[in-house]
């Protein structure tokens, strides 16, 4: 009986260690014009690490105050995605400033989009929330 308890308290002890790894936390990311180019955030959307950042399923992306020319994301993550203060995305025209696609729980809130074909565009895409943009 002694040692049955104590296969099960190991099996307890190495399952909580296991669920600790693959526990994943969200982040705030704060991107501005001024240290991220077009390139990086356009980069950063596509999965590509940037400034030591890796875009995850969760993570809080807060664009601080001003113009962002020619963005074009691809959102393929559950994210949120935040102006702080006033935020522009201004486009060269035929294009979409915004895609989500096959991402669910993806919320964008507060972003001025102008000069693009479409300035955002949800596709295949559960439980998605576009809040307060222009």
């Amino acid at each position: 009986m002694e040692n049955k308890k104590r296969i099960i308290m190991l099996f307890i002890a190495v399952s909580g260690f296991f669920m600790y790894l693959n526990g994943v936390s969200a982040v705030n990311v704060n991107i501005d014009n001024n240290t991220w180019t077009t390139n990086d955030i356009n980069s950063y959307f596509t999965g590509i690490t940037v400034h030591g950042l890796t875009l995850s399923n969760g993570d809080n992306i807060i664009f601080q105050a001003g113009n962002y020319l020619n963005l074009v994301l691809s959102v393929k993550n559950s994210v949120n995605i935040i102006a702080k203060d006033t935020v522009n995305f201004i486009g060269k025209g035929a294009t979409i400033g915004i895609t989500v696609s096959n991402a669910n729980y993806v919320n964008i809130s507060g972003i001025t989009v102008s000069n693009y074909t479409y300035g955002i565009y949800v596709s295949y895409s559960n439980n998605t929330g576009v809040f307060n943009n222009n």
